[in-house]
């Protein structure tokens, strides 16, 4: 499944609320699978973000879902950066992604299906039932048409 994510921690510190909603979110299709994780000396949940073949972001390890709802999601877990020293050690901090399903509309495109489906229903409405809808309504007599032309001031055309 694809989402939009936003990162809530800058190493391992929680970022202001204007910087975590004004951030620019990305996209990636979520995995989360169980990796075993030598320093730690057991299996843990990892999610990873990837987008096309490369990882959009740092993967989490340790995850949890800490609130699902309708299109949103957070996760929270450990990310893991190389110290970049020559023992190959790593530095461990907190991090939450806050995500949102991405899901993709033309608006145009479903305004003019619902408005072609609507046209549908009403052609097959006026078939199904000629004489009760309102575009084909029941014929009337001469006397209330008349009665009807004088109520609303409708002249009688030659």
């Amino acid at each position: 499944m694809e989402f939009y994510v936003k990162v809530a921690r800058r190493e391992g510190k929680l970022k202001p609320g204007h910087q975590r909603h004004m951030a620019q979110a990305v996209r990636g299709e979520l995995q989360i699978t169980e990796q075993w994780v030598a320093d730690w000396n057991r299996h843990t949940l990892v999610a990873t973000l990837r987008a096309t073949s490369a990882d959009v972001l740092p993967p989490l390890y340790d995850v949890h879902i800490h609130f699902a709802q309708n299109l949103l999601m957070t996760l929270s877990g450990i990310e893991r950066i190389p110290d970049g020293f020559a023992g190959g050690g790593t530095f461990d901090h907190p991090q939450s992604w806050l995500m949102s399903l991405a899901i993709d509309v033309d608006v145009k495109d479903l305004a003019f299906q619902l408005e072609e489906a609507k046209r549908l229903r009403e052609k097959l409405h006026h078939e199904a039932f000629p004489r009760t809808c309102s575009a084909h309504p029941p014929p009337r007599d001469e006397a209330e048409t008349d009665r009807l032309r004088a109520r609303y001031g409708n002249e009688r055309t030659p």
